[in-house]
């Protein structure tokens, strides 16, 4: 199975203070799955970081660290997948137009089909991890599993 996991997720996935963390971290730590997500998920997930830091009394440089290792190239549980900017914005834009979407929810879901049409098997599951309600409605509606 490929799961594509937004930030939401990942954060999720090293604050244990955050409702959902245990469920993230399984997700991104099953053997059986391949987790992708696209590279501007590090920037988001270093800014939650940063910011939960503030509020949860949680240490930013380890939390950091956490996020940091899990997109290691070599080590790390997430992939990260640098797709052509151009093609995922123009998908993004028709995705947050037919259903409203948040522009970098938009984002992850046009950067989630684009990675499964290219790394995808034929008949292969695909999953899409997130906390968004909205986010999770369209990814449902393009027959991803919602984890």
């Amino acid at each position: 199975m490929i799961v594509y996991a937004d930030s939401s997720v990942i954060v999720r996935s090293v604050i244990p203070a955050e409702s959902g963390s245990d469920q993230a971290a399984s997700v991104l730590a099953d053997g059986d799955t391949l987790v992708i997500s696209s590279t501007i998920a590090r920037l988001e997930c270093t800014s939650a970081v940063v910011r939960a830091a503030r509020h949860l009394r949680i240490d930013p440089a380890t939390a950091l660290a956490a996020i940091d290792a899990l997109f290691n190239p070599e080590t790390g549980l997430v992939i990260l997948v640098d797709l052509e900017q151009a093609e995922a914005e123009l998908q993004a834009i028709d995705i947050a137009r037919e259903h409203g979407l948040r522009a970098m929810d938009a984002w992850h879901v046009a950067c989630a089909e684009l990675c499964f049409r290219e790394l995808a098997e034929p008949n292969e599951a695909l999953g899409f991890a997130t906390r968004d309600d909205e986010q999770a409605e369209v990814a449902r509606s393009r027959g991803w599993q919602i984890l």
